[in-house]
């Protein structure tokens, strides 16, 4: 399971974890919070994620336009997810062209859990 809460300086956040068909849950839950890295134009810096792993990325968009962002992995299966600032998915893919308003975004880059 993943999980992106969007920081919008409201203090009414809540993560609620329910059994499917009101099964019982057993088992243990981590969550790790981490803060979203900054994103500027062109190539980003190579990274390595864990399979299973995600990494967090934020940026702003200055004047109304098309934004493109695309991910390269040597194992196949890793993804972006963009967001708008209310948490809102945008697009999901390895390749993304959006046309984005003026405004705070972040994109989520995810590895598979089978690596």
């Amino acid at each position: 399971m993943r999980v992106l809460l969007v920081d919008d300086n409201r203090d009414d956040r809540a993560l609620v974890l329910r059994g499917l068909a009101g099964e019982t849950l057993s088992g243990n839950v981590t969550l790790v919070g981490e803060s979203l890295l900054p994103l500027g134009e062109g190539l980003g810096a190579e990274s390595l994620l864990a399979p299973g792993d995600s990494r967090g990325y934020a940026f702003r968009v200055a004047q109304r336009g098309a934004v493109g962002v695309g991910v390269r992995a040597d194992q196949g299966g890793v993804e972006t997810l963009l967001f708008d600032a209310a948490g809102r998915i945008l697009g999901l893919g390895v390749v993304q062209w959006a046309e984005l308003e003026p405004g705070d975004y972040a994109l989520v880059v995810t590895a598979p859990a089978e690596g």
